[in-house]
């Protein structure tokens, strides 16, 4: 899996226990920050470059609607883990509909730096109180 980020390369190399090792490595010495944009480039190199066995490649042969439904569920696992289980599992759930919103960019061609602007825009605005929702009561 080489992948790049702003200050950290890959060697390009073919065996896949190989490109696994260099990816550990990578990972192992990188900001914490930088996983974003490595995962979101490992997935934008599976859409591009599908392989046998590859979860991600899965999704994207599968289309959109299997993408959706991955979203989905992973949105309500995030709801049902955050009213009853553990911070380890939310964090594992959290992180769970992070991937699966990463495929779900790479598929509609939304980057990380669309987000990222985004999140930007957002944050300067100001006095942006919208009402309260209803709470919920039963789950």
């Amino acid at each position: 899996m080489s992948e790049e980020t702003k200050n950290t390369k890959t060697p390009e190399v073919a065996a896949p226990a190989e490109k696994e090792d260099a990816l550990k490595e990578v990972l192992d010495h990188m900001d914490e920050r930088e996983m974003f944009k490595v995962l979101y480039n490992t997935v934008l190199e599976r859409q591009l470059h599908p392989e046998e066995g590859s979860y991600t490649s899965y999704l994207f042969n599968k289309g959109e609607g299997k993408i959706l439904k991955k979203v989905g569920e992973e949105c309500t696992e995030v709801i049902i883990a955050s009213l009853s289980q553990s911070k380890e599992e939310l964090v594992g759930e959290i992180s769970d509909l992070l991937y699966h919103l990463m495929v779900l960019m790479a598929a509609k061609g939304v980057t990380l730096e669309d987000v990222e602007q985004e999140l930007a825009r957002c944050h300067k605005k100001e006095h942006n109180l919208k009402a309260e929702r209803r709470p919920i009561t039963q789950y």
